[in-house]
Formats: C-alpha cells, structure tokens, sequence
C-alpha cells in the first residue's frame, strides 16, 4: 500500500511531467528514476506475493504441496529485485551512512536472511 501511494503521487514524475519527485528517500538524498523503477517492480513482487500467500494457505488447507512452488517463485524474485536494488545503491548512488540507513539496511539483511531456506536436516536416531 505503501508503495503504490508513493507511486500514485509520483505519476507527474514518472510521466516526464516534473523534473523532481515529490517524496525523499531515507536511502538516498534525491529519489532518481532508478528507484522508482525498483519501486514498480517491487510493487509488482508484492501484490504477486499476497496472491502467492493466498495459494500457499489454500494449498496448506487442502494439503496440496505443489501450491507452495508459486510462494517459493516470488520470495526467490523479491530478494533478487531487493539485492539488486541494494547493489544500485551501494555502486551507483553514494550512500549517506547515518543511523537511519544503518537501521533500514540492518533489517533488510535479517528479513533477507529469514526468507533464505536452510539447509540443516535433523536426524532421530
């Protein structure tokens, strides 16, 4: 929701019709066209992913295990677009270091990591 009202108020920018966005980043000093083009594509990730959560619990309803690959699908793509969009940051637009981005990447890094699947296998013997 977040996203998409960001991106609603940003149509004039986005258009070609305003030299400047309207909104700030914490990210970065200037929102460049960049950013918002990972802002649609994450928005696209994210209404992809409540359809994919919807199919997950249905399928977890009606023990249909191949409805969990679509969930699978979507985190992989969202943590590509996400490390992409981290790697445009850190290369191409020169990161202001304050506690605030500090915070902000701190957090992307542990949700990355809690949608990284593990590879630990428990054994009873």
């Amino acid at each position: 929701m977040t996203i998409a009202t960001v991106l609603q108020d940003e149509g004039q920018y986005l258009s070609g019709n305003r030299s400047l966005p309207k909104s700030n980043s914490v990210l970065e000093s200037e929102v460049s066209p960049v950013t918002m083009r990972f802002n649609i594509t994450l928005l696209i990730c994210s209404s992809c992913g409540v359809v994919c959560c919807l199919l997950l619990l249905y399928g977890l309803f009606k023990d249909e295990k191949l409805l969990l690959v679509p969930w699978i699908i979507i985190v992989i793509i969202c943590s590509f677009v996400d490390i992409s969009h981290l790697i445009y940051l850190f290369f191409f637009v020169s990161l202001a270091f304050n506690p605030i981005t500090a915070m902000v990447l701190t957090i992307d890094f542990f949700l990355l990591c809690l949608n990284m699947p593990s590879k630990t296998h428990t054994r009873f013997y």
